[in-house]
């Protein structure tokens, strides 16, 4: 059994999966791909709150720039099997290193993460990307920042020509799937921090407006089925002591910015399949 001192053994923390919107057994291995991401949560959060109590580092790397956040998920995603690519170039199968230096590098296309589980029974193809969602009062009520509506939507507009690639070249015996993983911190600044009735609603209310439409493009195409909504919820504060910390003291320093009150990170994922 995985051992997550940090999650499992420090009431400083606390963590759930919310899987309210995802539709586990409409697909081949939808529980076991659930499984997968409760496990690529864990890690990866585990992994982060190690070092963010580290007092050489101090980093929470999952949240700061999209390619810091990487590394926790490559980690993650490597605990679980031998199956894992970064950055792969997955258009073309050329003949040479020649033909390579030839090819127009404009027509190249990535996914970050390409992972398939130890028996072979399924394969996801990961775009990530990085959202923040505001909790405080000097913002417009509990929502993502201006902007993150066009991330998500570049997220599952990428997705598109993954999930023709994934259908082409399944390797895994069943189900091959597309997911736009998405790293959300919730913040505020410190000094407004919201009531614990507002905060303690913002992990479901985060999955809620992942599965609206106003939150996302409507697939044009043909040959794809949406799988729904995946998030794991690590609650950073779950004593509250940072919080009233900070409302005693205004020149406290919060954990993960020193301006901000940080009481959620969140990886959400939305799932897709070919037909």
């Amino acid at each position: 059994m995985q051992e997550y001192p940090k999650l499992n053994n420090d009431k400083k923390y606390s963590y759930e999966l919310i899987d309210t919107y995802y539709k586990a057994n409409s697909f081949n291995n939808g529980q076991m791909f659930k499984g997968f991401f409760d496990r690529l949560c864990k890690d990866a959060f585990e992994f982060n709150l190690a070092l963010l109590e580290d007092s050489n580092i101090g980093r929470f790397p999952l949240v700061y720039v999209e390619k810091e956040g990487y590394t926790s998920i490559i980690k993650a995603l490597t605990n679980q099997s031998p199956y894992v690519l970064n950055e792969w170039y997955f258009t073309y199968k050329l003949k040479s290193q020649e033909e390579q230096e030839k090819e127009d590098k404009k027509k190249w296309r990535f996914v970050d993460f390409w992972f398939m589980d130890e028996k072979k029974k399924f394969e996801a193809w990961i775009e990530m990307k990085r959202l923040w969602f505001g909790c405080g009062s000097n913002r417009r009520g509990l929502d993502f920042h201006q902007g993150d509506k066009e991330i998500i939507n570049k997220a599952i507009e990428q997705l598109e020509t993954v999930i023709k690639e994934a259908n082409k070249s399944q390797i895994a015996k069943t189900t091959a799937l597309s997911v736009a993983l998405f790293s959300v911190l919730v913040t505020c600044d410190k000094t407004k921090i919201p009531d614990d009735e507002s905060l303690a609603k913002i992990p479901k209310l985060i999955a809620t407006l992942l599965n609206n439409d106003e939150y996302r493009i409507k697939w044009q195409g043909k040959g794809i089925k949406e799988k729904g909504v995946l998030c794991g919820v690590l609650n950073l504060d779950a004593q509250g002591k940072i919080k009233e910390k900070l409302l005693k003291d205004s020149e406290q320093d919060g954990p993960i910015y020193s301006n901000e009150y940080t009481p959620y990170a969140i990886l959400a994922a939305m799932v897709f399949e070919p037909k």
